[in-house]
């Protein structure tokens, strides 16, 4: 597993499984998903944005819109990594096509 001493393991650990980011993105990529990476779970869950925005604070949505809005226009995708442990939630625009 990815240590949470290294400065930005959460990525690392996206590029790490960037393979099986791709795999679970392909099916869905017309729909333009928001993908969420689970550090702990090694597992990819897909959510429909516009469902996992309404469930964001506003605060949260404020800053995600513009970002998924950009992404999207630059077929990008909005992957979220999660590690439970660190408590730690961060969101970052990759390229899955």
């Amino acid at each position: 597993m990815i240590s949470p001493d290294t400065p930005d393991y959460l990525w690392d650990a996206l590029t790490a499984n960037m393979d099986s980011l791709r795999k679970a993105y392909a099916p869905y990529k017309k729909r333009k998903p928001i993908l969420l990476f689970d550090l702990q779970e090694q597992r990819i869950y897909i959510y429909p944005a516009k469902e996992f925005i309404a469930d964001m604070s506003p605060r949260d949505q404020a800053n995600l819109l513009p970002a998924y809005a950009k992404a999207n226009k630059n077929k990008w995708t909005i992957v979220f990594a999660r590690d439970n442990v660190q408590r730690r939630l961060c969101s970052y625009p990759i390229d899955l096509h």
